[in-house]
């Protein structure tokens, strides 16, 4: 008979171990997008760009598309400014031709976007820091 109260005492401690849990998940959630006004785009790129949620399996295919074409538009966007920088900026006259070459601008078109979303996500069991 101690032994079945025991149990049902348990069993109830961790139901309202769990029901707490998910009442703080949903407060601090709250609190967060309370304090913390992110827009949804924002929050689907950082998404996009972490390794563990990058596949946006929680989100609708309408927003994924979406999401990728926001992430390619911002980092096209970024990558001009960087390259306007970079051409304002005064470059140092290299007199060794071979070095010249070598750094010199490469116009060969590689696809980042496509290179970066065909990196696996990261899995919990495979992840080498946990």
């Amino acid at each position: 008979m101690n032994l079945l109260l025991n149990n049902l005492n348990i069993e109830k401690s961790i139901l309202i171990f769990y029901k707490t849990i998910m009442i703080l998940k949903i407060v601090l959630y709250q609190f967060i997008n309370h304090y913390w006004k992110v827009l949804q785009k924002q929050r689907m790129l950082a998404a996009l760009l972490d390794l563990w949620f990058k596949s946006l399996k929680f989100a609708s295919e309408l927003l994924c598309i979406d999401t990728y074409e926001q992430l390619k538009y911002e980092y096209q966007v970024m990558k001009n400014l960087t390259n306007e920088n970079q051409e304002t900026e005064s470059r140092p006259t290299l007199s060794n031709s071979l070095l010249a070459r070598m750094f010199q601008n490469n116009h060969t078109c590689i696809d980042e976007m496509a290179n970066y979303l065909a990196l696996l996500e990261i899995h919990p069991d495979n992840c080498p820091l946990l």
